[in-house]
């Protein structure tokens, strides 16, 4: 009868953001965060789900492309349901001599 455990008194941990999502320059620094104070984050970069023996952190270097899975929680509350950032790293397309420095 309580399966969702909205009853429960609790209040759920907010969830966690990221600064950037999506095509990124590799090398890029992701910051996570949450919007309840003092809560702890914990990641994976590999795409499973993430639990409180994950790393625990609020910034992620993004160097290839990534699936990176968050949650955060504090102590007293229900914490909060896993969010799912996509990185891809932007290729350059280097035709025409283009981004090359002659010297000149």
């Amino acid at each position: 009868p309580n399966g969702n455990n909205i009853k429960s008194g609790l209040p759920r941990v907010a969830g966690v953001s990221a600064s950037a999502e999506g095509v990124v320059e590799s090398g890029t620094v992701v910051t996570l965060s949450t919007g309840t104070a003092d809560a702890e984050i914990y990641y994976t970069t590999d795409g499973t789900e993430p639990t409180t023996a994950s790393t625990k952190g609020t910034s992620v270097t993004i160097s290839a492309d990534t699936t990176v899975k968050a949650f955060a929680v504090k102590q007293g509350l229900i914490p909060s349901a896993v969010s799912t950032f996509e990185y891809k790293i932007a290729t350059t397309d280097a035709g025409a001599g283009a981004g090359i420095d002659t010297g000149d």
